[in-house]
């Protein structure tokens, strides 16, 4: 791929990453030949600083969900400071942001020798456990100075109080009592996470019955991953009765933690992919199920925004049909079960934009067969986000805002 020489507008490739105007931009200047996973930064700025605005306890990111470096910077200058990561090897990019983070070890089941990496190497001073012997290694391999562990709660097991049994409330409890007699600050954090306001107000109320049987004050409730259960439910309206429950309690709703990781970076990215082949109702794309659009199944069949049409010579046709997808290996699994619906006359060189693609989409890509995307672009329009909010970056957001949403 040989760029045009930057100017004002122009794209600039480089170590991976490209830069453009939009999407267009991108692929006229750039003309890739590799699927592209383009950032909207005005967008990710505005989203991950509204999540922030919108919770009075602390925002969470999950790295696994997107660990671009581009996309961590802007996360943790819109103002999100606690990162949790599942690999080691994921500190050493926290370490290099300019803002300085809480790393938290969120992988339940470690080694000895990543604890004290982690610790030692990294400085991580919070680490997830869900079974009483983890708290024993993590005593024995890390200083309990100002350690503080989240003690895992599944939430499917407080949904219905009565089923919980009697072993497995104890466990818990028991687990509580053990951080503290090691010298640890214990914190609950519920998993996979909170769904609508009914969830928050169980969760709570068991952290707080929890914290009393133990007679010990939590050192602050992670509410987990905040997945959106339906159309009316907001960040928002989740932070609005995470205080209200959190105040009903006589708990400090500032204690209180969200992991928005999704909510946040899932509509701030999309996927560019290049028609290789059409066959009748059949279209083999350059990215499948072994790259970046290994979620897309699960996106199409949650109301996700269309996939579209992008165009680089002429005009596509106002007619429209059902497709078939399928990715560029030669392997069963490389098909797509869900059909989508574009111009009739998509054709080879086309490329197609899947909205929407923000999370497990870097984490999930694998280089089967060879094939391994990396290009990264970064959507921008001139004087944009490093100028402030000027009239052509607002303009810009709410046209995609309102793309994203169909309004």
């Amino acid at each position: 791929m040989q760029p045009e020489a930057a100017g004002s507008g122009d794209v600039v490739c480089g170590n991976d990453v490209i830069h453009g105007n939009d999407v267009f931009d991108v692929l006229r200047r750039s003309r890739p030949a590799e699927p592209v996973l383009c950032l909207d930064q005005a967008l990710l700025n505005h989203r991950a600083k509204a999540v922030v605005a919108n919770f009075g306890g602390e925002i969470c990111y999950d790295v696994a969900v997107n660990p671009h470096p581009l996309v961590l910077a802007a996360l943790a200058q819109a103002g999100i400071r606690r990162f949790s990561v599942l690999r080691v090897g994921d500190l050493a990019t926290l370490a290099g942001l300019d803002h300085a983070v809480t790393p938290v070890l969120r992988q339940p089941i470690n080694s000895r020798p990543n604890l004290r990496i982690a610790a030692e190497h990294y400085g991580v001073r919070a680490f997830a456990v869900d079974d009483p012997a983890e708290l024993v290694k993590l005593r024995e391999e890390v200083p309990a100075d100002g350690i503080e562990v989240e003690i895992m709660v599944c939430l499917s097991t407080i949904r219905s109080p009565g089923e919980i049994t009697d072993g497995a409330a104890d466990a818990v409890e028991g687990m509580v009592r053990t951080a503290i007699d090691f010298g640890f600050r214990p914190s609950i954090a519920i998993h996979p996470g909170i769904s609508s306001a009914s969830d928050i107000a169980v969760a709570l109320a068991y952290c707080h019955s929890l914290a009393r049987r133990c007679g010990v004050a939590l050192d602050a409730v992670n509410l987990g991953s905040a997945e959106l259960g339906r159309d009316d439910e907001t960040i928002e309206g989740l932070g609005i009765a995470a205080d209200l429950h959190a105040r009903l309690l006589g708990l400090d709703p500032a204690r209180l933690r969200l992991d928005a990781s999704r909510m946040t970076v899932d509509g701030c990215c999309s996927v560019l992919a290049q028609v290789l082949l059409r066959k009748g109702d059949a279209i083999y794309l350059n990215d499948g199920r072994f790259g970046w659009l290994r979620p897309l199944d699960r996106r199409l069949r949650r109301n996700a925004a269309p996939p579209r049409l992008r165009r680089l010579e002429g005009t596509h046709s106002a007619a429209s049909r059902r497709f078939c997808l399928f990715g560029p290996t030669c392997d069963s699994y490389d098909a797509f079960q869900t059909q989508i619906v574009l111009p009739a006359d998509v054709r080879e060189g086309d490329w197609i934009e899947f909205p929407a693609m923000g999370a497990d989409t870097i984490a999930w890509a694998c280089a089967f067969n060879g094939l391994h995307p990396s290009l990264f672009a970064v959507i921008a329009p001139p004087n944009g986000l490093q100028t402030g909010a000027r009239a052509s970056t607002r303009s810009h957001l709410h046209a995609r805002l309102a793309e994203e949403t169909g309004r």
